[in-house]
Parts: structure tokens; sequence; C-alpha cells
């Protein structure tokens, strides 16, 4: 007996859990599932913002560099500022890094940073700069719309990256946008700086990204040859070297001379190099003993013509 009731004893204290301590375990079991499972969730979705966040910064970005370098191929020159003087840093690309002229290089169009409180008038933003476009719009037909009243500010890229205390977003040394031209920029009419073509853009975003890519504007084979060796007389237009079997001249004029006159040599192949693209200029006669060629009002009268190049075409008078 003494036996049986021992074993009785033991078998009743290993019995298992109660009910009500099966759904309080349960209970407690799904307070720290749910909480573990709400502090996953909203890290995955900061993590999921902050993603897409960087993948529209970079959208954004890259339809930035397409419109520049789109922009590049409708030019004919790239230059740093375009020299006309105004406090405004709104008003026109002085302090630009990037400037593209076209055909009409009086009026040119700018990418530069400015200052979120410069843009108050179209929208907010964050900063600390705004890259923007100052320029004319396109019409339909593909050139350019350069009536006054059509001048547009047009915001490209938030975020962009600040220069040095004291400096603001409108200096042309912002880090934000550098373009790194492949030749000095051509100023006004002076016959020994070619227009350059070729620039390496950078722009560095406040988040410590960067994009970097080259732009170039179009021209003649022929012309790009040219721009290896031009070193030119700005009196004769003549440019070197004098020894090869082509003479090379520049038909651009000084400041205020309306008529140019160059009577090329008859023993060698005479070319005329011009800076602009073809459709700034009015080729009226052009034979190869008499060409003339005009520039709002102006004029070069050319003889023994052997071939007009221009940035972007080439023409061979008949004899």
């Amino acid at each position: 007996m003494k036996s049986f009731y021992s074993s009785t004893k033991s078998s009743a204290t290993q019995q298992g859990h109660t009910l009500v301590e099966l759904l309080v375990a349960i209970s407690l079991g799904s307070v720290v599932l749910a909480f573990l499972g709400g502090v996953l969730l909203v890290s995955e979705m900061r993590v999921s913002a902050r993603i897409q966040r960087n993948l529209d910064a970079k959208d954004a970005a890259n339809r930035t560099i397409d419109l520049i370098r789109r922009e590049a191929n409708f030019s004919s020159r790239i230059d740093s500022g375009d020299g006309l003087g105004t406090a405004s840093p709104l008003a026109n690309c002085d302090n630009t890094p990037l400037t593209f002229h076209q055909n009409n290089s009086d009026k040119p169009i700018c990418y530069k940073t400015v200052a979120p409180s410069q843009l108050t008038h179209i929208g907010v933003f964050q900063g600390p700069c705004v890259l923007v476009r100052l320029g004319y719009p396109y019409r339909s037909t593909g050139d350019i719309d350069i009536d006054p009243s059509s001048r547009l500010t047009s915001v490209l890229l938030d975020g962009v990256a600040e220069t040095g205390s004291g400096i603001g977003c409108s200096s042309k040394g912002n880090i934000g946008l550098t373009a790194q031209l492949a030749s000095i920029p051509y100023r006004g009419n002076i016959a020994v700086a070619p227009p350059n073509r070729i620039a390496n853009v950078r722009i560095k975003m406040d988040s410590e990204a960067s994009y970097t890519f080259s732009v170039r504007v179009p021209s003649n084979l022929a012309y790009d040859g040219m721009d290896l060796f031009r070193k030119c007389n700005s009196t004769t237009g003549t440019c070197s070297p004098l020894n090869s079997p082509q003479v090379h001249y520049l038909p651009e004029y000084a400041e205020g001379q309306e008529q140019e006159v160059f009577t090329a040599s008859e023993s060698k192949e005479n070319l005329f190099y011009f800076i602009y693209p073809f459709a700034k200029y009015n080729v009226t006669t052009c034979t190869y003993s008499n060409c003339t060629v005009t520039d709002g009002g102006s004029s070069f009268e050319l003889t023994n013509v052997d071939a007009l190049i221009f940035p972007d075409k080439e023409i061979r008078p008949t004899r």
C-alpha cells in the first residue's frame, strides 16, 4: 500500500499547465510579437521612404543632365557667364559656370544655382541651393523664342550643395555646379579665341551625391581640326601655320567696322573659318572669285574662296 500511494502522488505533480496559464502565456506572446512586428514595420517603412527619396533625387538629376546635354546640341558655343554685368543674379548669366550660346549670342541660356529665398514667386524649396535654367523657351519649329517677355526661370534641381560660408549659392565658384571648359571662353570679336564647344560638368548635391558628365556642341569636323593649331593674326585674319599648303582666314571684324575685305592667295587653297554657325550669316553671292557674306548689316568681301567653314556646315563655292 505504501508503494501504491507514492506512485499516485508522483503522477499528480507531473500534470500540465492549466488553461488560464496557457491563455496568459499566449496573450503575453502576442503582445511581444505585435510590438516587435510594429518596430520592424516602422523601420522598414523608413528605409523604403529613404530609398524612394534617393531614387526620386537621382531621377531628377538624370532629367537635368539630359536637358543640359540636349541644350548643348542646339548651341553654337559653351561659355562661362555672358559679361552683361548686372547685380541681379536672375537677370542674366553673370557669374554662372555654364552658359550656352545659340545663333544669337546676345540671348544666352545659362544654368546656375540660387538661394531658395530668390524663388519665392515659384515655390518652396529645401535648399541649401537650387539649380535653375535662365533663358528662353523653344518654339514648335525647334528654334528658340528670343522675345524678351518670354524669358523664363525654370527650376531643375533642389537640394544642391552650397559653397563656403559668406559666398552663397550665386557665386561662380559654387561647388554645387561647376564646369571645366576645354578651351578659353570666347569673348567678343577676338580672333585668337576660338569658341569653346566642350565642357565637363559636375553637380554636387547636399546629400554628398555627385554627378559628373560631359557636354559637347556639334561642329564641323574640319572646324574641329582647325582648332588644334589655331593662332590667328587679329589684323589680317590669317591663321598659322603660314607655311601650310592651305591658307586660313577668320572673317571677323573689330568693333565698329561694317565691312572687311579678304583677298586670298591664288596659289593655295584658301579656307575661311567663321566663328558662329551658318544660320548667323547670310551668304548672298558666292563664287571662287567673289563671295559676299553678311552678318547683321555688316559684310565680308572674300576673293579666291575655296571653302567657307562654319562650326556646323561647310560650303565650297563654284569656280
